[in-house]
């Protein structure tokens, strides 16, 4: 737990750098896909508890709280919105926050058909730390295959968006700030990497 709890203060430091403030008393939830499905227990408070889902976690958080997600591969769950099924699916004020990183917490869209994406992130939210992949739209009129924002101030930090594809644009990333962000081998009619309508600060 030692280990844990300094690996979320580095994870914390993403906030400052997002420019998004930290709130110590607001609650926190947390996700572990390899926790046995029998400790799963909502509201996912404690890592003994902890959510298989990041979704899971996600859909019980209130504004201002954050969700800690730890190392693994999450390649289920999700909610459909703004056109299609997102993997993840951010609609609040709240903070998704990986503890290690994206070398080691994976948003895995891969569906064997089209019309999933990665991850949609809210005004004033914040989604940080992970390798996005795998995510797919058919759909003319649909952007953002990785991550889809509402604009400048749905934040990105310290991702590693890679191997999406679109049919329109914005195979990586659309309508969000990226805040040191990798983009890469992403896939689209035009703008295949991203087409940002927020701001951007990053490679790839």
């Amino acid at each position: 737990m030692k280990r844990r709890r300094s690996t979320k203060m580095g994870a914390a430091l993403l906030l400052v750098a997002a420019g998004v403030a930290m709130a110590d008393a607001t609650p926190d939830h947390y996700v572990n896909a390899s926790n046995p499905i029998e400790n799963e227990e909502s509201p996912f408070d404690n890592w003994a508890i902890a959510a298989r889902s990041i979704q899971n976690a996600i859909n019980v958080a209130a504004p201002g709280d954050t969700v800690w997600v730890t190392n693994g591969t999450y390649n289920s769950g999700g909610d459909f919105f703004a056109g299609v099924t997102n993997r993840v699916c951010i609609t609040n004020t709240i903070r998704v926050i990986s503890i290690n990183g994206p070398a080691y917490t994976t948003i895995d869209a891969f569906w064997p058909t089209w019309e999933v994406r990665g991850a949609y992130v809210a005004s004033n939210a914040l989604l940080a730390g992970f390798t996005i992949q795998n995510a797919a739209l058919a759909g003319a009129t649909e952007y953002g295959a990785g991550v889809l924002g509402n604009g400048a101030a749905s934040v990105v930090s310290n991702c590693v968006i890679v191997g999406n594809q679109a049919y329109a644009r914005g195979a990586g990333a659309e309508a969000v700030t990226l805040v040191k962000c990798v983009i890469s081998n992403n896939i689209a009619g035009f703008q295949a990497g991203c087409a940002v309508e927020g701001e951007r600060e990053g490679s790839g």
